[in-house]
């Protein structure tokens, strides 16, 4: 169930300096949805996000608030036409709350980054908001991609047709391994507290 190798199905996974365990579950997961969706659509967007609470707030229907962020901003892909498949692991450091890592991964044919990323901040922020107190949308992070250079990326898109596509594919299911990681995460197997998730594949 673990791995602390830093390789997952021949692909480099992200295990720090050989100090962290991942889990082969969730990159499973992430790994199934990346293939299936490039393999589906010649262009497709990658979204990551970090979804945090409001510091002052004690939150303690997380896994609702967590629910309707998933199930509204899947009914506003599909509203769009949008193609997508995600995953999505929960974490607690020293926060009283959780805090939340999810990957959405669309087609890219009719969409861009920008509006996507601000409809899933204002969804957020109104599902963190009560009647005194309007969340900040900064409570969504949209997560850049670092790359080999050095440079930041906000737009991760993935063509098909790429002549380096394998590379491509594999360094980015390497930014995304970090969601497997096992530290800050506290598995209770039958407690009714889910600590990761995903979406069918039919």
């Amino acid at each position: 169930m673990l791995t602390s190798s830093g390789v997952f199905r021949g692909l480099k996974v992200n295990c720090g300096d050989g100090n962290l365990c991942v889990r082969d579950d969730i990159l499973e997961a992430i790994y199934t949805r990346l293939r299936y969706m490039t393999e589906c659509h010649p262009f497709v967007l990658i979204l990551r996000y970090d979804l945090r609470f409001p510091q002052h707030v004690l939150f303690s229907d997380y896994r609702h608030a967590l629910q309707n962020f998933m199930n509204s901003f899947s009914v506003y892909l599909k509203r769009r036409n949008i193609h997508y498949h995600y995953v999505w692991v929960k974490e607690i450091e020293s926060s009283v709350n959780p805090h939340y890592h999810c990957v959405f991964i669309v087609s890219a044919d009719q969409c861009n980054s920008y509006v996507l990323n601000r409809e899933a901040q204002i969804i957020w922020s109104r599902i963190c908001s009560d009647p005194a107190c309007c969340a900040s949308e900064s409570l969504l992070h949209c997560c850049p991609r670092m790359l080999r250079n050095g440079s930041i990326q906000w737009d991760v898109l993935i063509p098909r047709n790429d002549p380096n596509f394998e590379v491509e594919f594999g360094d980015i299911f390497y930014w995304l391994s970090y969601l497997a990681k096992t530290n800050t995460k506290t598995f209770s197997p039958g407690k009714g507290d889910r600590w990761w998730g995903s979406s069918q594949l039919r």
